[in-house]
């Protein structure tokens, strides 16, 4: 299978890349490394630096043959889609647009796309079927690319399967802008630092693992057809909960939360139902956020000892 995975050089798309090489899969990463950092591309794979809203990102796609398209780069913080939405909409609607018109008929793209497209869902765990209620630019720019997936798939002759995926943890996740509370968390407590908690720190979220993720996209791959699917642990767990599991794994000398002002386009809630891929291709997730707690702690305590690498903010290795 010759596979192009765009976003790669990033915290799950490394991961992602790195499953289908395991598989044996022909691989190339195209990243514009706005978010990753090209030393987690992984070995084996080919790398080429470029938006998925450009010229050249067509016509890599247009030439390169590629059975399976797995897109995962995109602009990817709350925050920066108030503050820009016209860039937003750029790279997660026009380059995702970009994409599937150069992909050859016959051909699939896996998308992955977010909770963040529900917005504060009445049901929870959180199906498939509910309502779309986007609170930010970010989601609702996903939402519409899932619609353009949708679409052009029908209308080109490609397979589609797109991912609404829950907060996700693990090894390499950025831990600067909007990132994720495990990441951020963990940098600032081993630093030494305050971290913040955002309103009341109640908010409820799913976390899945990266490793999961990457798992789903194997099986997505091997599917005959397409779909829409959520993938998360199907359990919520309290921004203050998380922070003091990993205050725990710090250690006793690791600094107190400071509260600050919630964010605009923060969810309160958001819990995913995982059951319609489960019966698509028998995908559970097997890694618990609080038993894998202490082992991502680790990783990012040696992350940060390790002497840095040129262009580097995480190096390979996942907990």
């Amino acid at each position: 299978m010759n596979v192009l995975v765009t976003g790669g050089a990033g915290f799950i798309g490394s991961h992602v890349a790195e499953a289908f090489l395991a598989e044996g899969a022909r691989v190339t990463v195209i990243d514009d490394l706005s978010n990753g950092c090209q030393a987690q591309v992984p070995r084996g794979a080919a790398f080429a630096r470029l938006g998925v809203e450009t010229a050249e990102a067509a016509a890599l796609v247009k030439g390169g043959g590629f059975d399976l398209v797995a897109h995962l780069a995109g602009q990817v913080e709350v925050r920066r889609s108030f503050e820009d939405p016209r860039r937003d909409a750029t790279v997660n609607v026009l380059g995702t647009i970009n994409l599937l018109q150069a992909m050859a008929p016959g051909s699939r793209m896996i998308f992955m796309s977010t909770v963040a497209v529900y917005g504060d869902a009445d049901q929870r765990p959180t199906t498939e079927e509910a309502p779309c209620r986007p609170l930010s630019p970010y989601g609702i720019g996903k939402l519409a690319a899932e619609r353009y997936v949708e679409a052009l798939a029908r209308s080109r002759g490609l397979s589609a399967t797109i991912f609404r995926c829950s907060n996700v943890f693990g090894a390499r996740q950025n831990p600067h802008g909007d990132g994720g509370a495990v990441a951020i968390f963990t940098r600032r407590l081993i630093a030494g630092l305050r971290p913040q908690v955002f309103g009341d720190g109640l908010h409820l979220r799913d976390y899945v693992h990266v490793g999961d993720v990457a798992r789903a996209f194997l099986l997505a791959a091997r599917l005959r057809s397409g779909g829409l699917f959520n993938l998360g642990l199907g359990q919520g767990t309290t921004t203050l909960d998380i922070l003091g599991w990993i205050r725990a794994a710090v250690g006793p000398a690791a600094p107190v939360p400071e509260h600050v002002a919630e964010r605009p386009g923060d969810v309160r809630a958001s819990v995913l139902s995982s059951e319609r891929f489960e019966r698509a291709a028998g995908w559970k997730p097997r890694r618990d956020l609080r038993a894998l707690i202490p082992d991502v702690v680790r990783w990012y305590q040696a992350e940060a000892d390790a002497p840095p690498s040129p262009g580097a903010p995480g190096r390979p290795g996942a907990p």
